[in-house]
């Protein structure tokens, strides 16, 4: 096997090395630690101001939390123990809930899915992730030559420019120390001199406010990971939205199309990102940024503050009305705030090596029976993490969005550091039978 090479791109190619069973080989160098010191201090810095934004922000999210309308929005959601907390109950309640939401990255299970967007098709795919020991960063993908930004994709190039913008203006890690030459455009970009440079950029995920099956659209990726919040907490830098489509909305970068955002609502360069145990000043801006789009659905502010935060707070709260999609809009409400996450930076390296992921979810209209679904499973009994299959929400399937149907068979394969009784080993033994007469 080898090591993926730190030269840069030639000819669109990638150099990669046959084994015995004819499979392409992609290896890259396992980061040394688990934090770098750059990243250390970035995150110190970034949880220094976050600290004190959050307690200025305080007061301005109770006395929202008490408004009248977002009372009545908030009754209407959820169930009446949870309807009556007051603000001060409600913001702790978040608070503690963030800590502990699940945080997830997506990947396509190949780099050939037509349902995957162009723009994403820059992440890794299941051969990668299977021959590599630690969860690689965009940037440490592209240095290690699994990508290459030489590709006919303004999408790829456009977030290229808005992640490295994000990553040194907003969160402050150094710039990188060379450009890569792209002769298509006719320009160059910001580029790793270093395997240290790329590592030091952090891992985008999503938290799951709204605790889907599926947490993300599968746009960005049939197979999801959450990784242990026991891990990550104290390297996470958290957006209020997805940083990448607001930098390219609010900076200007051009673009084949149109993302909206509303930029006052949480001025790029003057306001404070967030860290797990300071978030208070994230709350409002998360949902005031997408006004335009909720514009469509007749949603209030308070309305959709609600709904953003109901099923955080309470299994059963009615989130998804379908009443309210509009006929002419084919952006339903369930699909708006999918998009509504909190994007984590996760600043440090996710060795896999160590506890660092929870639970594979994988997309059951996309990977279930499949030989890409017996993959997934042998990935995930290989590394001894649980596998759970999901749906994504449908119109006619609103509940489908909560249900996860954890894989038997990866189960049986962990039963040893499982504590399970002999009934329940019994029973998972027949819950296979089943599993497979549906596969």
């Amino acid at each position: 096997m080898i090591e993926a090479r730190s030269s840069r791109f030639i000819d669109n190619s990638l150099e990669t090395k046959e084994n015995e069973n004819n499979d392409a080989e992609f290896t890259l160098r396992t980061p040394p630690t688990k934090i770098s010191s750059v990243q250390n201090a970035t995150v110190a810095r970034v949880a220094r101001l976050a600290s004190s934004s959050s307690i200025s922000a305080t007061n301005e999210v109770i006395s929202t939390f008490s408004s009248a309308s977002f009372r009545a929005s908030w009754s209407q959601l959820v169930s009446r123990k949870v309807a009556d907390f007051s603000a001060v109950d409600i913001l702790a309640s978040i608070r503690k809930e963030i800590l502990a939401v699940e945080v997830v990255h997506a990947f396509p299970s190949t780099s050939h899915n037509p349902k995957i967007q162009a723009f994403l098709s820059d992440d890794w795919n299941l051969t990668v992730a299977k021959q590599n020991r630690f969860y690689p960063n965009i940037r440490t993908l592209y240095f290690g030559c699994l990508q290459s930004l030489d590709m006919d994709s303004r999408l790829v190039t456009a977030f290229w420019d808005a992640e490295n913008l994000q990553e040194t203006d907003l969160m402050g890690f150094p710039k990188f120390t060379e450009r890569e030459n792209i002769n298509r455009l006719n320009r160059s970009f910001p580029f790793p001199a270093s395997w240290e440079e790329a590592y030091n950029r952090p891992v985008y995920s999503a938290s799951n406010l709204q605790r889907r099956s599926l947490p993300l659209s599968t746009i960005f990726g049939d197979i999801q990971v959450v990784f242990r919040r026991s891990y990550i907490n104290s390297m996470s830098i958290i957006n209020p939205t997805d940083a990448g489509c607001k930098t390219v909305a609010c900076r200007n970068i051009s673009f084949p199309f149109r993302i909206r955002y509303n930029c006052s609502a949480w001025p790029y360069l003057t306001s404070a990102l967030g860290v797990p145990d300071a978030i208070d000043h994230l709350l409002l801006p998360n949902v005031r940024s997408f006004g335009p789009d909720l514009a469509s659905f007749n949603l209030s502010f308070e309305d959709a503050l609600a709904r953003q935060y109901a099923r955080l707070l309470d299994d059963d709260a009615s989130t998804f009305d379908l009443a309210l999609d509009p006929k002419s809009n084919k952006n339903t409400l369930i699909d708006q705030m999918a998009k509504m996450f909190y994007e984590f930076a996760i600043a440090g390296n996710i060795l896999l090596d160590e506890p660092s992921v929870k639970l594979i979810v994988a997309s059951y209209s996309d990977l279930f029976g499949s030989s890409t679904g017996r993959e997934v499973q042998q990935w995930a009994m290989e590394n001894g993490w649980m596998l759970a299959w999901a749906l994504s929400p449908k119109k006619n399937l609103v509940k489908s969005s909560t249900w996860r149907i954890l894989d038997p068979d990866v189960a049986s394969h962990l039963k040893g550091s499982l504590d399970l009784s002999v009934e329940e080993l019994h029973s998972l033994e027949a819950d296979k039978v089943i599993f497979y007469s549906r596969w």
